[in-house]
């Protein structure tokens, strides 16, 4: 598998692959990016590769996006070193696939298709398989719209907190004010 601590960049490209790239770490070599691995499995033009952010997260999970109208979720065998793919779902998408793009935590997938629409989807930590949670298409750009429950509902309105980093730090109390130092909680209610 890839070590811990090491640099390694996927890229896609016309020739319908993922390819995985290292800093090498050989004498002749040392310092340059090389060839690590070429997953294969699409059938098409491969548009973007996303890493799945390891944040509480266990192994590396690798999705890619092609113009096959598929996504294919890659992950690494930790015994074998050997990369295997499952499709995101079973039936192709409507159109082209443009874009992949994790959460900040990895928890969610949003998929970009040419049918300018963009689909959320979930892992469901039972069974392993990613379920569509929402969708957003161009009547709704500007809103997401969850079809099923995330696993905590978000609040109606969200109060915005008045946010403090530390008595370190100084800011302003408004745009016209001199910066002053900072001596409350970190995180204040609003009321």
């Amino acid at each position: 598998p890839v070590p811990i601590g090491s640099k390694i960049i996927a890229t896609g490209g016309c020739d319908n692959s993922v390819k995985l790239w290292k800093v090498s770490e050989d004498e002749d070599t040392a310092g340059k990016w090389i060839l690590h691995d070429t997953l294969e499995g699409h059938t098409d033009w491969v548009r973007d590769v996303c890493w799945r952010p390891n944040l509480g997260q266990v192994g590396h999970l690798l999705a890619s996006s092609s113009q096959d109208n598929t996504v294919r979720l890659w992950r690494c065998d930790k015994e074998t070193s050997k990369w295997s793919s499952k499709l995101l779902k079973p039936d192709p998408f409507p159109d082209t696939l443009w874009r992949v793009s994790f959460s900040e935590y990895g928890h969610l997938l949003a998929v970009s298709c040419g049918d300018n629409t963009v689909t959320i989807w979930r892992e469901c930590p039972e069974n392993g398989i990613w379920e569509r949670v929402g969708n957003v298409d161009e009547t709704i750009s500007d809103t997401l719209k969850i079809e099923e429950p995330l696993a905590v509902a978000p609040p109606e309105i969200a109060p915005e907190p008045k946010i403090d980093f530390s008595d370190r730090y100084m800011k302003p109390n408004s745009i016209t004010d001199p910066i002053v130092p900072v001596t409350s909680p970190i995180v204040q209610e609003t009321g």
